[in-house]
């Protein structure tokens, strides 16, 4: 058989063994999820909780837009990021004169040119982000562009020594049912 051929039907076969793999979750219930009588999600329900008592955020979220979340992976949304009072969204000095000279300048953000998100775009891109908790550490999972974010909660202290990044050095502590996370040592890209 040609060496082509063979690595042809090789491929296709990965191809074809692949795309079946990307599904395999779609019908699994999860037990720990509150439902209503007719099976769907329990949205009303109180907040699942941590062994420690704390809100437990594990679990697949999706951005909502103005005109509501996604239907489906995939699925463009317009996601814009407002203070609960509707006002401007607050900065510090220096990050305000930044924004808008970027704004000015009509620079587009690094998203566009298929370079990481920050964090707060990630966190708006209409793709779903997964919370997973570890005692000292929450991470949290992007889909796009498979990228991932790290909150350390074992009460350690920012690094010296930070070699900016995209999504900077975190820490995040509990204050009553709020996850407050600091974050420092971002790049100037973002």
């Amino acid at each position: 058989m040609n060496v082509r051929v063979r690595a042809l039907g090789v491929l296709l076969l990965v191809v074809v063994s692949c795309s079946s793999v990307s599904a395999q979750w779609l019908h699994f219930r999860d037990p720990k999820l509150p439902r209503t009588k007719d099976g769907q999600p329990a949205l009303n329900a109180p907040a699942p909780r941590q062994a420690d008592g704390k809100p437990d955020l594990s679990g697949i979220w999706y951005p909502i837009g103005p005109s509501g979340p996604a239907q489906t992976l995939g699925e463009t949304t317009t996601n814009t990021l407002r203070p609960a009072d509707g006002g401007p969204i607050p900065f510090l000095p220096a990050a305000q004169a930044e924004f808008d000279e970027r704004v000015r300048t009509g620079e587009i953000p690094p998203y566009t040119r298929c370079l990481p998100h920050t964090v707060v775009s990630a966190m708006l891109a209409p793709e779903p982000f997964k919370f997973v908790h570890t005692p000292g550490l929450t991470i949290i999972l992007f889909e796009e562009f498979n990228q991932f974010r790290q909150v350390f909660t074992d009460r350690r202290p920012f690094p010296d020594d930070m070699q900016p990044t995209w999504f900077g050095y975190s820490v995040g502590k509990w204050q009553g049912d709020t996850f407050v996370v600091e974050t420092r040592g971002f790049n100037d890209r973002g």
